[in-house]
């Protein structure tokens, strides 16, 4: 399988290896590839990309090839877009978007007028954005059936609902999105799909529908998983916390806690300042809100009382990422935090102490060694923290859900690193 560097380096061997007096044209829609395959990279040179492309534009005019040039426009246009130059990028796509009308087929019609709505929202200038929105709209009045032209479709649909969002017409809004998603389905187009989740939680959360936020950021959710979509993942997480401290009762502002805690994790502060300080000053706000209506707990003491009260579906996935968070820490503080989960649950009520901890077992047998060493390592610092006879009943409970959870080699694994960490089998 040929790597993104290495098609990078053949593309622009074929544009250097063309002369721009023997062949003009291959030069340029060489320069045009080239360009192109930069704007994907991780690691792009904007700068170069523009050359290559404003090279091609003058080769390849309006009056000479006038598809050709307004793909090349479109491409410049990303590029201005992609380095914050949101007026020069809205300027080229409208222009690319009058040359390809009735030109090119209806998805691209149809493309090249949304990029002109994304440009316009980029300025704030919604109302203009929902018109080119709604020519793009019009233009796919017809699609065809196939899973590219449902997923365009989305798109248009999703861009103008989050436009006219913008502009408080939450009904219309939502009528969008709900037709987006319709649309498609998240084997076929699962950015879309998340999309229309995340965006109709956003209406939800803005006309004060609480539970239906949610469950439309939990949906996004299964779609922007932290591996596959690390950004999208992290702005609906702060989502799904801005929604929970819209609820009415303590374990709503406990799951408002939960996430906001999960996306100052993951937002490093060196390249996404604004959105760990809005998850900062909410998560301080919650804290208060917190110590008001149920005062003396700590941050962590809520986070178990949250996990008691939850059931095991639900507690699965928050116990799955609170581990993940600690996972990536170095030691001793990666001990500790567990250490300090683990006294938490042990505070709860035994049922549900027991609960979590069964919970805590079935998602560290998943992980390395070094992660279930720190977790066993702080849950057994809890014990030896107990009076003598409450620690006997904690040994057992732990021994007695090591026994029920786990057979043959993962049952000896736990038991391996308890007894290294000097545990004595109750």
């Amino acid at each position: 399988m040929t790597s993104t560097a290495e098609a990078v380096a053949a593309l622009d061997a074929a544009y250097t290896g063309r002369s721009p007096v023997d062949d003009p044209v291959g030069r340029a829609m060489a320069a045009y590839r080239l360009a192109v395959a930069l704007g994907e990279t991780t690691t792009t040179d904007h700068r170069r990309a523009l050359d290559l492309l404003r090279e091609a534009r003058a080769v390849l005019s309006e009056a000479r090839a006038p598809v050709e040039h307004a793909r090349i426009l479109t491409a410049m246009a990303s590029q201005h877009r992609a380095v914050s130059e949101p007026l020069q990028a809205a300027e080229l796509f409208e222009r690319a978007a009058r040359l390809l009308d009735r030109r090119v087929d209806i998805d691209e019609q149809a493309a090249a007028w949304s990029n002109v709505g994304l440009a316009r929202s980029d300025l704030g200038r919604f109302a203009e954005a929902v018109d080119a929105f709604d020519r793009a709209v019009t233009v796919l009045a017809s699609p065809g059936d196939t899973a590219a032209q449902a997923r365009v479709q989305a798109t248009i649909l999703i861009n103008r609902g989050l436009a006219l969002f913008s502009l408080g017409r939450f009904a219309q809004a939502r009528a969008d999105l709900e037709r987006g998603l319709a649309s498609v389905d998240v084997a076929t187009a699962p950015i879309q799909t998340g999309m229309a989740h995340h965006s109709l939680g956003q209406v939800a959360t803005a006309e004060g529908r609480h539970t239906e936020a949610v469950a439309h950021f939990a949906d996004a959710l299964k779609v922007f998983t932290l591996g596959g979509f690390p950004q999208h993942h992290a702005v609906t997480m702060f989502n799904l916390g801005v929604a929970h401290a819209g609820g009415a009762n303590l374990d709503d502002l406990r799951r408002a806690l939960w996430y906001f805690e999960a996306t100052i994790n993951l937002f490093d502060p060196r390249g996404h300042a604004d959105q760990w300080r809005a998850a900062m000053t909410r998560l301080d706000d919650v804290t208060k809100r917190l110590a008001r209506l149920d005062p003396g707990r700590s941050q962590a003491a809520h986070r178990g009382a949250l996990l008691g009260s939850v059931s095991d579906e639900e507690r699965l996935p928050l116990v799955r990422s609170l581990i993940e968070r600690f996972a990536v820490r170095p030691d001793p503080q990666r001990t500790n935090a567990f250490a300090e989960a683990a006294g938490a649950a042990c505070d709860s009520p035994p049922e549900q102490a027991r609960s979590i901890l069964r919970t805590t077992l079935w998602v560290l047998a998943e992980l390395p060694d070094h992660v279930l060493r720190a977790g066993l390592a702080g849950q057994l610092r809890v014990h030896a923290a107990l009076p003598i006879e409450e620690r006997f009943v904690a040994d057992t409970a732990l021994d007695q859900l090591i026994q029920e959870l786990f057979q043959g080699p993962q049952r000896v694994r736990f038991r391996d690193v308890l007894y290294e960490a000097g545990w004595e089998r109750p």
